[in-house]
């Protein structure tokens, strides 16, 4: 008889992508225009799950989710590049993975809404039953976080930076027991709260808001 899982909370591991004032980068060598789009860069280490940056390549700059490695060839999800043009010189074209800061074990709660699709009115005079709907712009939704404060913690430290500078940033979440990862990609929506007081815990407690902006990565297990 089959019997359903849970993944615990305890034993999973978040982190937060980390700035690096010089990133470490290697040439791209060679681009495909398809969906979804591939990259070729000499000495690129990316593993399936992890965040490739692309810059120096018209039409082709940003970050995107490695779904696949073979061969020096890394596969990005969802980079549909169907159509773009690609350079005849890659002179200045550069990769390079993302680095993310020390997990951050003063985590309580993590909390991601879900995702809402608005629904837009396309009744016509031969809608007797009641008012058509279809499905229009599409939000991800908002990570809430609760945490012990301290901001000597370099995590918290970077989410300060974070709220302060408004960039955007990446939030990876390792699912216990090899469950998988799931990716995000957006900004601080609320800062870093304070709050604290008399009796049990009796310690200082903080939280912020993540605006997810795109899509979520769903990284599965296996190669």
């Amino acid at each position: 008889m089959s019997k359903a899982t849970t993944i615990k909370f305890k034993g999973s591991k978040v982190y937060f992508q980390k700035k690096v004032e010089t990133p470490t980068t290697v040439p791209v060598t060679a681009v495909t225009a398809t969906n979804p789009g591939t990259l070729t860069a000499t000495g690129l280490t990316a593993v399936k799950g992890d965040v490739v940056t692309v810059a120096g390549l018209d039409g082709f700059n940003g970050s995107y989710v490695v779904a696949s490695v073979a061969t020096g060839t890394v596969t990005l999800a969802n980079a549909d590049w169907t159509g773009k043009t690609v350079p005849a010189d890659f002179t200045d074209a550069l990769a390079g993975t993302i680095q993310y800061v020390e997990e951050f074990c003063q985590l309580k709660s993590f909390q991601k809404s879900g995702s809402t699709v608005a629904q837009e009115d396309v009744s016509t005079i031969c809608s007797v039953d009641g008012p058509e709907f279809e499905g229009g712009d599409r939000e991800e939704g908002t990570i809430t976080l609760q945490f012990w404060y301290d901001m000597t913690n370099p995590v918290q430290e970077q989410l300060e930076d974070y709220e302060f500078s408004q960039d955007k940033f990446w939030t990876k979440v390792e699912l216990a027991n090899n469950k998988g990862t799931v990716l995000f990609f957006g900004g601080i929506e609320t800062g870093l709260n304070m709050d604290g007081a008399t009796g049990s815990p009796g310690r200082w407690d903080s939280g912020c808001a993540i605006r997810v902006s795109g899509r979520r990565y769903n990284v599965k297990p296996g190669a």
